[in-house]
């Protein structure tokens, strides 16, 4: 029988919570400017919770990632799920939600990409593979829905050029930035989806 002074003590914190502070902290910072003091300051734990719970710096910024995909896999994923909603305001409000993000910070994937470059293959693996995710999901949800889709774009077309206006708008959309939002959006509705006809 295990001595209870052996046992495993319970964690005194939420590791979703902690991990959500660490995308926070990651996503301002990048990888190299975040040192394990700045991650102990901001995760609010001491330096052993964190070594035990989660490992090196490098397996908590992986850590880090799968969560930032998690997240926005979830969400993408839930905005695309109500057939009564029609595709084109979907993609809409896929688009505006990232066009109006208010950190500015662009996207955690993409950042790692341009950051990590080719020093750190399996966080750019993570990265890779989120995209896909995210790229298989609105593939999905316009097959699905292929009444929908303009005349002769296939879900694989449609697919890519929303999932590339989301990251970009979500990069460079910014209040200084002369991109256009607006009719950055308008463009990707009227490629992929038809103009919505009303009866005359």
């Amino acid at each position: 029988m295990q001595n209870a002074n052996s046992m495993p003590r319970p964690k005194s914190f939420d590791v979703d919570d902690v991990l959500d502070r660490a995308v926070d902290l990651f996503w301002i910072n990048g990888y190299a400017a975040t040192s394990m003091e700045d991650l102990v300051n901001h995760l609010g734990i001491n330096r052993g919770s964190l070594y035990s719970t989660f490992g090196s710096k490098q397996e908590l910024y992986e850590l880090a990632i799968e969560r930032y995909a998690s997240v926005g896999r979830d969400w993408m994923a839930a905005m695309l799920s109500d057939p009564a909603i029609p595709l084109r305001d979907t993609i809409t409000t896929v688009l505006t939600s990232s066009a109006e993000s208010t950190d500015h910070r662009g996207c955690l994937l993409v950042n790692t990409a341009m950051e990590r470059n080719a020093t750190d293959e399996r966080s750019l693996d993570l990265t890779s593979k989120a995209l896909d995710e995210r790229r298989a999901i609105l593939a999905a949800a316009f097959e699905s829905r292929r009444n929908e889709l303009a005349n002769g774009v296939t879900p694989d077309r449609a697919a890519d050029l929303v999932l590339v206006a989301a990251q970009g708008l979500r990069d460079v959309a910014t209040p200084e930035s002369e991109i256009g939002a607006d009719s950055t959006i308008q463009t990707v509705l009227d490629t992929v989806t038809p103009e919505p006809s009303f009866g005359r």
